[in-house]
């Protein structure tokens, strides 16, 4: 066996959608979904990547990007639907 540990292809996915999450969460649906996609994705890639050795480094910076954008694209959302409902 190779001493390489093998590419986890959801972890990158996750990180990708993480970072189009990242740039697109000032757009209350779409910056969302992407965000929570890139963290389902990263969570389930990281524990099948502990489970079977392979590479977690995607996974982590994949979660780390997806929770700081989710707090930021949430705080907005709520910020502009309060502001919107109390008529201002």
């Amino acid at each position: 066996m190779s001493s390489q540990k093998r590419q986890n292809g959801l972890g990158i996915a996750g990180f990708v959608l993480s970072l189009i999450g990242a740039v697109m969460f000032w757009v209350p649906v779409i910056g969302i979904l992407c965000l929570g996609l890139g963290f389902l994705f990263s969570f389930i890639s990281l524990i099948v990547g502990i489970a079977s050795r392979r590479q977690i480094g995607f996974s982590i910076a994949g979660l780390v990007i997806s929770i700081v954008f989710l707090f930021l694209a949430s705080v907005i959302t709520y910020s502009v639907f309060s502001l919107g409902m109390a008529g201002l």
